[in-house]
């Protein structure tokens, strides 16, 4: 049980965390409510139009119908691009005057002060953290807190100030000091962590430093004495880690992992990153990744497939192929996609983001002899009707 706890907290020390969640989190679609595995089983679940696999829940027999009516209509067309931090607005972030470092990324600027650390790539990345935030960064990126039992974090308030309170500094923070405004900010994720769960933590990681090392484990447990004795030099406190996520027009903006589409690996959909953490000294750890800037003036309105259409779309899919399992329709969003428009050999730095109906789904079949389930969400352009992509989430047995 150890290792496996311990599996899930490595990267103690990343300055900029690739993460995302799989379902975006939108608020305004008519059914998008995550369903228990006995609310998807094949007995609980009623079948839809002419398909003898795809599954839709009892519960929804009169929702479809009635949820359509919060789908819009129409939506826009939207020309972006991605973000370019500027040097000024990474300054911004540092409490005392920084110097300026050489680094040994290519691209990257990169400033620092005895306490503070900054960076901002070409690639459209800015990253600031202080040793602190760098480690409450990670204890809230990790299972930790759910493995260890930690309860209330994602509601209880902390002395040092409301929740209320620091989402509004931390959001502050984001729209004037960092300039970013793409659509509506949301929160994804918000903990608060008390400083006596940041010192479980550190007793966590020492002993897992003081395991007798062996043959098998030396390169391991080099890394954690190496881990241990960082921690000693950093102090505890509470903090707040919040991930923000971003609307356009009311609606999510694809916030996942990435996956690539169309058969080929230069062909790639890139979710983003926008994690914070603040605490009594202000905001100590800032990332943000793959950030758009949209272009409202060239919006182009459209009509949309409507949504008691568009659930026909998933149907068609699995009439069209030989499947012998079930499809299981957890919940569906309307999406906001950036379609990269540049060279796609490189790393895309303009897109037409459109909207997209996501059927987030589990597929349960038999595979030499075992059931298999795959979590997994198709997309259908919402314009068109045309599938885009299938993305697998998770695959377990």
């Amino acid at each position: 049980m150890k290792n496996r706890i311990f599996a899930a907290i490595l990267a103690l020390y990343t300055a900029a965390s690739l993460c995302g969640c799989a379902d975006v989190d939108g608020e305004k679609t008519s059914i998008n409510e995550s369903l228990s595995s006995e609310q998807t089983s094949g007995s609980a679940a009623t079948t839809i139009g002419q398909s003898s696999n795809v599954l839709f829940p009892d519960k929804w027999a009169e929702e479809i119908s009635d949820g359509a009516n919060s789908f819009p209509t129409k939506c826009k067309i939207y020309k972006q691009k991605r973000k370019q931090f500027t040097e000024k607005q990474l300054l911004s972030l540092f409490s005392d005057s920084p110097q300026k470092v050489e680094s040994d990324a290519n691209n990257e600027i990169r400033y620092q002060t005895d306490t503070e650390t900054g960076y901002i790539s070409n690639d459209g990345i800015l990253g600031f953290y202080t040793p602190e935030g760098s480690l409450y960064s990670s204890i809230s990126t990790s299972s930790f807190l759910e493995t260890n039992g930690i309860e209330d974090y994602e509601n209880v308030s902390l002395d040092f100030s409301t929740r209320d309170e620091a989402l509004e500094q931390v959001k502050k923070t984001v729209q004037d000091k960092l300039e970013i405004t793409q659509g509506d900010l949301y929160v994804q994720e918000f903990y608060a962590v008390k400083k006596e769960n940041v010192d479980l933590y550190k007793k966590m990681v020492n002993e897992q430093a003081n395991i007798p090392v062996t043959s098998d484990n030396e390169l391991e447990q080099a890394k954690w004495a190496e881990r241990a004795e960082k921690l000693k030099k950093i102090s505890s406190k509470d903090f707040y880690y919040i991930r923000l996520g971003f609307n356009i027009d009311g609606n999510p903006y694809y916030s996942g992992n990435g996956f690539y589409y169309g058969g080929d690996e230069n062909y790639m959909i890139m979710g983003y990153t926008a994690e914070l953490v603040y605490t009594e000294n202000g905001i100590e750890f800032v990332t943000f990744i793959n950030v758009n800037e949209t272009d409202t003036s060239s919006a182009e309105e459209v009509e949309i497939i409507p949504f008691d259409k568009a659930k026909e779309l998933i149907l068609k899919k699995y009439d069209d192929i030989i499947f012998d399992g079930e499809v299981a329709v957890n919940s569906i969003e309307l999406v906001y996609m950036p379609i990269p428009q540049n060279d796609l050999g490189q790393i895309a730095d303009r897109f037409e983001t459109r909207p997209f109906y996501a059927f987030y789904c589990t597929i349960t079949e038999e595979r030499g002899g075992n059931t298999i389930s795959e979590k997994i969400t198709t997309y259908f352009d919402a314009i068109t009707g045309d599938e885009f992509a299938t993305e697998q989430i998770m695959l377990g047995g």
